[in-house]
């Protein structure tokens, strides 16, 4: 990836968060199923929260923020930024001359690297990640950051999925879905991967991601890990994201 990134050393300073602490956020419930990924992901700073002092616990998540989430992540895992990040449109719904640099540079990374690849030249920064597309998204960062191929794990092992509902999906979705069900991220027989993601679900996902793959983590690989929550199942009224919040999440 060297060949054709540099790092923007003003660009980089925006991904340096300030530490938040888990209790800041007024609607995390301390001992609930997501409380511990969204510390994870606090003091790896790789979220935020709303300048009102919520995390979003029951929000829909939005491809925005989902690029900024997964593009912080690639810088803490030095990752650098295209050097005409700022300079070249990668999609039609983000303009260069936009002033979130942030977003420029960081939807620039996760295009060069396959990440997200965009839909007819757009990004789509509005419309909300379905779980579908979380999975998709998730391993092909996994194979990246991991060198962990874990689709093809999966296939040589002869692993046989429990889940129901994915045989209308591409087979590029179902892989990735089987693939997380395989490293045991999910165990729902029910993935449901047309509906939207909701914030907490989604950093639950990539805080059992850290946990499976980082050799330092206190959890070990063949721990339990309780089944992903549906957004229905949680207390709690499911709100819209608050889009003008450039770097929420």
């Amino acid at each position: 990836r060297l060949n054709f990134l540099l790092p923007v050393i003003l660009g980089l300073a925006l991904f340096i968060p300030s530490k938040t602490s888990l209790a800041s956020f007024s609607d995390v419930i301390q001992g609930s199923w997501y409380a511990e990924h969204v510390q994870t992901l606090t003091d790896k700073g790789l979220i935020k929260g709303y300048q009102d002092g919520r995390f979003g616990t029951n929000d829909y998540i939005i491809r925005e923020n989902a690029a900024r989430l997964l593009g912080r992540w690639f810088v803490t895992e030095n990752f650098y930024i295209p050097e005409d990040s700022l300079a070249v449109n990668r999609f039609y719904d983000i303009s260069i001359k936009a002033r979130d640099t942030e977003l420029l540079q960081l939807t620039s990374l996760l295009a060069e690297e396959g990440i997200f690849l965009g839909s007819e030249g757009k990004f789509l920064v509005n419309e909300n990640l379905t779980r579908g597309q979380m999975a998709l998204v998730l391993t092909r960062s996994i194979k990246l950051l991991y060198g962990e191929d874990i689709i093809t794990y999966y296939k040589e092992a002869n692993f046989k999925t429990s889940i129901t509902d994915i045989e209308r999906e591409s087979i590029e979705m179902q892989e990735a879905i089987i693939a997380l069900e395989y490293i045991q991220l999910t165990n729902n027989k029910q993935f449901k991967p047309s509906s939207k993601i909701t914030r907490a679900e989604f950093a639950t996902f990539l805080g059992r991601t850290l946990q499976y793959f980082n050799k330092e983590s206190e959890v070990e690989r063949n721990s339990e890990i309780l089944p992903i929550v549906d957004a229905s199942e949680v207390s709690g009224v499911v709100k819209q994201n608050q889009t003008d919040e450039a770097n929420a999440l």
